[in-house]
């Protein structure tokens, strides 16, 4: 996957409970449609929305509660300014398109977006580039390789870390650089993530995570070199909870999900409940 892309890939999510907010990021996933149309286009089918499950359903006081409402947002130009505008998830469609892990300790949640994309989205004038990850590329992450100490990019959004107005131009995301902690590819305190340092915030809940871009690829045990840095989809990051902490708090590390669980919850996984 082509490291310039990674611009338009994360999006920033607002949740909402009563009259409390709170932020955090999300990627998008995509199934392209088999064969070809347009040129060297290919249709889009589905389009998922992946973040956390603690971002979808909060813990307070012990106990797992559905948010009132979800955005997502997409660039959208206007009189010449690029801003972020929302795109809302009603409890009832969060209810309705979200879908889990069966072991509800696994933190990442997957939102099945394709009806907001086709009515409001794809084909609509004024939306700036969005990018989402193919869903056919995640099942090449098997020869991907890593040790202790590689570097990894994590992008995200930090409400108290970028500029909301920058020029005409919002900032899309932040990028932070950790090092693998914990060994790749095996399970981390006996569930399938691995630990990552980094220094973050809260608000990065939900961020996608790659390999440190490199213009070689590994692909069925053989070494092959691209024209373009390429990356592998390494998981999703998961920010420790800290529910007392206070605001801009930096954290030292999170845990990343393994990206396989991503194909495994879109196929297999398991409704919500309304609590």
């Amino acid at each position: 996957m082509n490291v310039k892309d990674t611009r338009h890939m994360p999006t920033w999510i607002t949740t909402r409970i009563g009259d409390g907010e709170q932020q955090a990021t999300g990627f998008f996933i995509q199934k392209l449609r088999p064969g070809y149309s347009d040129g060297d286009v290919r249709a889009i089918e589905n389009v998922w929305l992946v973040t956390n499950r603690h971002v979808v359903l909060p813990n307070m006081e012990g106990k797992e509660i559905l948010v009132d409402e979800l955005l997502f947002r997409l660039w959208n130009e206007a009189k010449g300014r690029v801003r972020w505008l929302p795109l809302r998830m009603p409890r009832e469609m969060v209810l309705r398109e979200c879908r889990v892990h069966h072991d509800p300790r696994i933190d990442i949640a997957v939102l099945h977006v394709s009806e907001i994309f086709l009515d409001e989205v794809i084909g609509k004038a004024n939306w700036v580039a969005w990018y989402a990850l193919n869903l056919e590329d995640l099942l090449m992450e098997k020869w991907f390789t890593a040790e202790v100490g590689d570097d990894v990019l994590i992008f995200g959004h930090n409400v108290g870390d970028y500029d909301r107005d920058y020029g005409s131009v919002i900032v899309t995301h932040v990028m932070r650089r950790g090092k693998i902690a914990t060994q790749y590819g095996m399970p981390f305190e006996g569930l399938p993530r691995f630990l990552v340092r980094a220094k973050s915030f809260p608000d990065s809940s939900g961020s996608v995570v790659i390999s440190n871009p490199s213009q070689s690829e590994l692909r069925e045990s053989e070494l092959e070199l691209t024209g373009t840095k390429q990356f592998t989809l390494l998981g999703v990051y998961s920010s420790p909870p800290f529910p007392e902490r206070e605001p801009g708090t930096i954290l030292n590390g999170g845990v990343v999900w393994y990206s396989k669980l991503i194909p495994e919850i879109i196929s297999n996984g398991v409704p919500i409940s309304a609590k």
